[in-house]
Parts: C-alpha cells; sequence; structure tokens
C-alpha cells in the first residue's frame, strides 16, 4: 500500500477537506466580526455623550410667582425657550415640588410638552400646586427621560424659578 495516494478519489476528497476549511474559515471570521461589531455598538450606546433638551436660560420662568392660600389659583405655568437634539418625547415625566416641605411628585399636565422633532421651540407647561401647602418659597424640579438608544436611558433634570405661597390676603403688587 502506498502511503501517497495519488489516485482521483483521494485528490477529490483533499480539495472537498479545503473547502470545507475554507468555508468553516469565513463563516468563523464573519462571526467574530459580527461579534466585535456588537460589543463596539453597546460600547458607543452605554458612552456616548447623548443631548437631548436644554433651556435657554437653564431655568423656566414662573407666572405667578405669589400664590395666596385658599385663593382658586392652584396652579402656576412654567415656560421657556428650549432646543431639543433627540426626536421622539420623554417616556417619562417626574415632577416635585420643593420648598421648606418636598411634594414627592406632582401630577402630570396633559400638555405636550416638547414637539416631536428635534429644534427649537416655546414650552408652557401648566403645573397643578396642591392646596394645602406651608407659606414659603418653593420651587417645581422636571425631570424628562427621553430613549436615547435601545439600552439607554438619559435623564433630564430642569428647575423653575421660585414662586411664593402667601398667607391669605397678603399678595403684593408686582414692581414696575
Amino acid at each position: 500500500m502506498n502511503r501517497f495516494d495519488d489516485s482521483p478519489h483521494t485528490m477529490e476528497r483533499q480539495i472537498r477537506s479545503l473547502r470545507i476549511a475554507q468555508m468553516f474559515y469565513t463563516i468563523s471570521g464573519l462571526v467574530l466580526f459580527s461579534a466585535v461589531a456588537l460589543i463596539l455598538t453597546f460600547i458607543v450606546w452605554f458612552t456616548y455623550p447623548y443631548q437631548t433638551v436644554s433651556l435657554k436660560n437653564g431655568v423656566f420662568h414662573v407666572e405667578p410667582t405669589q400664590i395666596m392660600i385658599g385663593s382658586n389659583i392652584n396652579q402656576v405655568t412654567l415656560s421657556g425657550e428650549y432646543c431639543k437634539e433627540i426626536d421622539g418625547l420623554p417616556v417619562e415625566v417626574k415632577r416635585t415640588l420643593i420648598g421648606e416641605y418636598t411634594q414627592p411628585t406632582l401630577p402630570n399636565s396633559q400638555t405636550q410638552i416638547f414637539n416631536t422633532d428635534t429644534g427649537c421651540g416655546f414650552i408652557t407647561d401648566v403645573v397643578t400646586i396642591p392646596k394645602v401647602l406651608n407659606t414659603g418659597k418653593y420651587f417645581v424640579r422636571s425631570e424628562y427621560t427621553f430613549k436615547v438608544n435601545p439600552v439607554r436611558d438619559k435623564k433630564v433634570t430642569i428647575d423653575s424659578q421660585a414662586f411664593e405661597i402667601l398667607p391669605s390676603q397678603t399678595i403684593q403688587a408686582p414692581a414696575h
């Protein structure tokens, strides 16, 4: 028996074996490339500094700046110019009233806060203030959570200017 069999049948087996090896080599390369691409995608998703929303002055303007206890006015209007650099709306909006005593969560308004597209605009949002509050200065902290990619959310916190809760019959005339 010859160790170096050069028959056509043996040559076909060797060629077939080489083709199978090349196919596995190609598939292994594609799998490795896909794994590296997927890992790099996740690294970018977790580390990229996404820009979402920013207010021109950094805080919401508040109107009215004074609310009298027991009056019919129990809402403040937050407004400001904003620029939005991400498509879509926030997936969560949370508001907290902060003052002498922190009100955990204020009810959400029914208005659409931002446009769905990127760009700049003007925001007006009405926030209901609880009727039972101690006198003092308060402000509204709004937290907007945006879904920036399939695995990451980004929170943006914007505070309002201060407003004051006054005892009955002590509203001061605004200075001109």
